[in-house]
């Protein structure tokens, strides 16, 4: 039987202590079976509503050999032929060539394929996609990305727009960087800007904001910093086309000195958050665990049958959305699920 995501989801079911039931999984299943088992998975999953579904993002990293596996469906085998009549999804596959043959691509790491929830039964579920590269490589100025990503989207940048994010990316403060790329395919304004996710110390993201002419929120202590632990991974995300769009995004990483609990510690229980979702969450909290080798219908069907395989769930980061006033929108948790077997990663 041919592997599949959904096939991988459904072994592991078993072993998770939270289930994905709290999560409507049943909802992906669409897509999940027509998309390949991936390292690393993340459900997005909106925080004040315990009755919404999860928008599903899958990694294809170069390190775990998905990037070479996406650039060899151009042959037509491992996706859904009917897809490949989609242009956009060419431009997608092709992308995955570039980043395995061409010096330009190299530097590229990571990239995550972003489905929202209401493309998942879509004949053609067309992703959003970002991006990010090494550290020490990270693209420096627009004429850089641009470059990278005008054959994805399939449109040229207008003068206005490079100018906008060289804006974007001249005002970073000091420690600041670009941490990701990302560019909404799925949408019909994707044409029309570029989403810029740059990371920065907490202290620093107001002030940033203001050198750019937004609006910092005041809810959580937005504007003084203290919505976060000190030591925390901050990202701000704005969409950049011809101007910058006062609408943004902050988020902040759940990494090893950053625990769920502490987080969650900075939180009021208003309407950004429902008590719920709070409890659930907090159930991913280190949830590791190295299980016995699994074969005949088991993992083995995507992997190698003769290693130990383990199963990684942690919430990975939250993310509060502004609007063009400052005003706060909604809140998101966004739950990673890796798989691999031991000594992989």
């Amino acid at each position: 039987m041919k592997p599949t995501l959904q096939r991988l989801l459904d072994v592991s079911r078993q072993h998770w202590p939270f289930t994905m039931k709290h999560l409507h999984a049943k909802r992906m299943e669409p897509l999940a079976r027509r998309l390949p088992p991936v390292s690393g998975l993340i459900l997005e999953r909106r925080m004040h509503d315990p009755t919404s579904a999860c928008d599903l993002s899958i990694r294809a990293a170069r390190d775990d050999g998905m990037m070479a596996w996406f650039a060899s469906a151009r042959s037509g085998e491992g996706l859904p032929r009917h897809w490949m009549a989609e242009p956009l999804w060419q431009r997608i596959l092709d992308f995955y060539g570039r980043c395995v043959t061409c010096a330009s691509h190299s530097a590229i790491e990571t990239t995550w394929l972003e489905f929202d929830e209401a493309t998942f039964e879509a004949d053609i579920p067309i992703p959003c996609f970002f991006f990010n590269c090494r550290p020490d490589a990270s693209p420096a100025d627009s004429q850089m990305l641009a470059s990278i990503l005008t054959p994805l989207t399939g449109w040229q940048w207008p003068e206005a727009m490079h100018a906008s994010v060289r804006a974007a990316l001249s005002a970073l403060p000091k420690g600041g960087g670009l941490r990701n790329v990302g560019t909404m395919l799925s949408r019909d304004e994707a044409s029309s800007f570029v989403r810029l996710c740059l990371q920065m110390p907490c202290r620093t993201v107001a002030g940033y904001l203001d050198a750019l002419g937004l609006k910092m929120g005041e809810e959580e202590g937005f504007g003084t910093g203290s919505f976060c632990p000190p030591g925390a991974t901050v990202t701000v995300n704005l969409d950049v086309g011809r101007e910058i769009s006062a609408a943004y995004s902050v988020e902040v990483a759940l990494e090893e000195e950053t625990s769920w609990a502490a987080l969650e510690s900075h939180f009021s229980k208003g309407a950004w958050y429902h008590p719920r979702v709070l409890d659930e969450v907090g159930l991913w909290e280190g949830c590791s665990m190295d299980l016995e080798r699994l074969d005949g219908e088991g993992v083995s069907i995507c992997y190698a049958p003769t290693k130990p395989f383990f199963y990684l769930q942690r919430p990975n980061h939250i993310k509060w959305a502004f609007s063009e006033g400052g005003e706060p929108l909604e809140s998101k948790v966004y739950l990673y699920l890796g798989f691999g077997w031991v000594g992989s990663f």
